[in-house]
């Protein structure tokens, strides 16, 4: 019996291993993979422990790899990015230590205090470049800004200064 249980932890390993060459898991997430491959919550729980110990599982490293490269390639609010984390089933606590710490690297990267500000500009940039803009756009555009989950004023203080036509 204790031969099938350990043969059965080392398939749930291999899994586990698997998917993690591919990409960056969150814990939470790992855990439901293997539940969804029928394994029993003791096995599951032995393995996503012994991945944590050998540093394979970190939902801190993850979740700041995960925020810093959303806000590098496709801007986001922080309301935004912290949804996306907790989907990913990432805690509360650790959601809100993450997202500051992104902004403050991507602060110091950048040589200045990172504002929302810069973010909407960034994306107003992708959408209509450095064109005049009638009212329709500009209201589509805080639309999309809004989706994006940026806060209302820093998009007010964003379209107000683009040129209107």
């Amino acid at each position: 019996m204790n031969n099938k249980k350990n043969e059965e932890e080392r398939k749930a390993r291999e899994y586990a291993f698997k998917l993690l060459g591919r990409r960056d898991y969150a814990s939470s997430r790992l855990k439901t993979k293997l539940e969804k491959r029928g394994y029993s919550q003791g096995i599951i729980s032995r393995v996503i422990k012994y991945l944590v110990k050998a540093s394979l599982l970190n939902d801190r490293k993850f979740s700041l790899n995960y925020a810093y490269s959303r806000l590098k390639r496709k801007p986001r609010g922080s309301r935004v990015l912290e949804y996306e984390l907790f989907k990913k089933g990432i805690s509360h606590q650790l959601v809100n230590e993450v997202i500051s710490s992104v902004y403050n690297e991507v602060s110091a990267e950048v040589g200045s205090p990172w504002r929302e500000e810069d973010l909407i500009r960034k994306v107003v940039k992708k959408e209509i470049g450095q064109g005049r803009i009638t009212d329709e756009i500009r209201r589509r555009l805080c639309g999309k800004l809004l989706r994006l989950g940026f806060s209302y004023e820093s998009i007010e203080k964003v379209t107000k200064s683009l040129r209107t036509e």
